[in-house]
């Protein structure tokens, strides 16, 4: 069963790795949003940022993860591991846990 945050957490990762400089913003939620996903971000490798860029701006999660997972030779729940424990560490930063 997915979180409750999940939803939205991905919906801010999708909207940051589309808009990465992106300075001017329609809201205050939607500026949080987009500062949550940046803070994350500074937590992981570049590899690991790599990839989720890759994720998060094709569409279809299991499709890209398919191929990511053939490309770098790396088990599919390795990517799965990383987009559920970066959304996670988003939902921190946006204080939704």
């Amino acid at each position: 069963m997915k979180p409750y945050y999940a939803q939205y957490v991905s919906h801010c990762c999708r909207f940051y790795f589309n808009n990465p400089l992106k300075t001017e913003f329609e809201n205050e939620v939607e500026k949080k949003d987009f500062i949550s996903v940046e803070q994350a971000l500074k937590t992981i490798t570049e590899e690991d940022r790599n990839y989720l860029k890759k994720i998060y701006t094709n569409k279809g999660f299991i499709k890209t993860i398919r191929y990511l997972s053939s490309i770098y030779r790396k088990e599919k729940n390795y990517f799965w591991k990383l987009v559920v424990g970066f959304e996670r560490k988003v939902a921190i930063e946006r204080k939704l846990l």
